[in-house]
């Protein structure tokens, strides 16, 4: 019967291991040196640094990942986007926060998060009360389960009706004029003008209503189901699988050695 326990660590140390994939490193000295922290988005987008990481990174490793470096915790304030492409991921102390002030992200940041999050703020230019969407993902399996998302979300009664910018991090998205990702709507994607400040944009049903204080819900669009977030999309879909699943298999090695226990015995 003890080993059980074997055949259940076993799984579950090679099915978590395959879905967390390569993990974000981030270091506290420059040139990817000193005391080190891996970070991986298995459960959450967005990932508060640990007590001896905060205020305290100076390099990262992203693993060909895009990520940001938030200035506050719960991702949040100022932001740097790492991503393939950009420089000084061996010397954050060259990197400086999006404020276009003189802050560098260099032991100054407490939290990280993927690039596939959008940002909604009250007021134009990206200033006043923000508040972070992280979208689920298309979802077809299991859907009782708590992991279960939807790629429509509708505004929190604090931001319904009360957007005036919005940041996408070069994503495409949907918003609607009512809740449910229904009515009116109107597509931004990288390059639409205007997303720091609602006034000047307009709805895709050519009415005069613009979209500042005017909309309740957000989606994705198409372009943003290319590339990792499918990867992980997928990944998510086997841990639940193996959460699900992982009674039966305890019971089904547990109902196996008792059968060769019983027959050693005989």
């Amino acid at each position: 019967m003890r080993f059980q326990f074997v055949i259940a660590f076993v799984l579950s140390s090679v099915v978590l291991s395959a879905l967390s994939g390569e993990a974000v490193t981030i270091y506290k000295d420059k040139h990817h040196s000193g005391t080190s922290s891996k970070i991986n988005f298995l459960f959450s987008k967005c990932v508060d640094f640990e007590s001896n990481m905060r205020d305290q990174v100076s390099s990262i490793n992203t693993q060909g990942e895009c990520v940001i470096l938030w200035f506050r915790s719960d991702c949040r304030g100022y932001y740097a986007r790492i991503a393939p492409g950009t420089k000084n991921h061996h010397d954050l102390s060259q990197v400086f926060f999006n404020n276009n002030s003189e802050r560098k992200v260099e032991d100054d940041a407490l939290s990280i998060s993927t690039c596939d999050i959008v940002m909604l703020y009250q007021e134009p230019n990206h200033g006043g009360t923000e508040e972070r969407i992280q979208f689920g993902r298309p979802f077809f399996l299991l859907p009782f389960l708590p992991f279960a998302g939807s790629n429509c979300v509708n505004f929190t009664t604090e931001m319904k009706n009360k957007v005036s910018s919005i940041n996408t991090f070069g994503q495409c998205v949907k918003l609607w004029y009512l809740s449910g990702c229904t009515g009116s709507y109107a597509r931004i994607a990288p390059g639409t003008k205007d997303q720091q400040d609602f006034t000047n944009l307009k709805f895709d049903d050519n009415t005069d209503r613009n979209l500042n204080n005017n909309v309740e819900s957000i989606s994705l669009d198409s372009c943003t189901t290319q590339g990792n977030s499918l990867i992980g999309n997928f990944s998510i879909y086997f841990y639940e699988l193996f959460i699900v699943s992982s009674s039966w298999f305890h019971n089904f090695a547990e109902s196996l050695i008792g059968r060769c226990e019983r027959i050693s015995d005989d």
